[in-house]
């Protein structure tokens, strides 16, 4: 009788062993998923670089906007989901009282301010946004940082700041400049039309298969060419780093191109 109930016991603690394993695996699994954010896009960082003509005018429309506030603690502007922010349909609404933090804006100097965001979503939001409440004559976005990756649930949970990400890491800076002096070198060295053709295709499949750099910077030009630009260069930006998060690590932007224009559309 007591050997029958050892057996029960022995078997019981079996089952909860396994139904332990099975929990962890499941949370094992699930922390390796790719992350997002709470508003529900992926979560893979942008930082807008802005060049401050008058840091008072700056920080007296922050100070007007509902949707923002000071944060003493850390010394920066906190971009809230609420007030006049209220108007961006994000895939996921934490309604309620969950107030969201969209961006947060941080002054490297009395020249220079960044707005950190979690996803290439915001950034888009987010410089269409500002563009209609800060004068240009006040502050102009300049560059673009984004970091090239994916990340896990895991790697995500124990980021404490954005600033980490982008200080941290290896930064490449795209000089569109140099690309466009290099190519008219090319043109006016060579007589021959058919050898400067092929000198100038030669260039750029070798900067289309240029190995994606771990954090890029690279001039917006969001005045210029307008916010759609900005929003397919990282539109492309996201399609590699996913296929580089599910293995496919020599994947570059111009493959992604090429699929997009066999399938007349660009998307994960």
């Amino acid at each position: 009788m007591k050997s029958k109930k050892r057996n029960r016991n022995k078997n019981k603690r079996k089952k909860q062993s396994v139904k332990t394993l099975k929990t962890s695996l499941s949370k094992q699994k699930k922390m390796n998923q790719i992350a997002f954010t709470a508003t529900g896009e992926i979560f893979q960082p942008v930082r807008i670089h802005y060049t401050v003509d008058d840091v008072l005018k700056l920080n007296d429309v922050f100070s007007k906007l509902k949707c923002m506030e000071y944060d003493s603690d850390h010394k920066r502007w906190v971009w809230l989901y609420t007030g006049e922010a209220r108007k961006l349909e994000f895939e996921h609404d934490p309604g309620g009282e969950n107030i969201v933090i969209i961006g947060e804006f941080i002054f490297e100097n009395s020249k220079n301010i960044v707005l950190n965001l979690r996803s290439h979503e915001r950034a888009i939001y987010g410089i269409a946004f500002f563009d209609e409440h800060i004068p240009k004559s006040v502050a102009e976005v300049t560059d673009i940082t984004t970091i090239n990756r994916l990340f896990s649930l895991k790697e995500a949970a124990s980021v404490s700041t954005l600033n980490q990400l982008f200080e941290t890491g290896n930064l490449t800076i795209r000089d569109p400049e140099k690309i466009t002096q290099d190519l008219l070198k090319i043109k006016s060295g060579n007589d021959d039309e058919s050898e400067k053709k092929k000198e100038i295709s030669e260039y750029i499949l070798e900067l289309s298969n240029e190995k994606t750099p771990e954090i890029e910077k690279f001039p917006s030009n969001y005045y210029e060419d307008g916010i759609e630009s900005l929003e397919f260069s990282l539109r492309l930006n996201q399609i590699v780093a996913f296929q580089h998060w599910k293995g496919n690590t020599n994947y570059t932007a111009m493959d992604a191109i090429r699929e997009g224009v066999k399938k007349s559309t660009i998307s994960i």
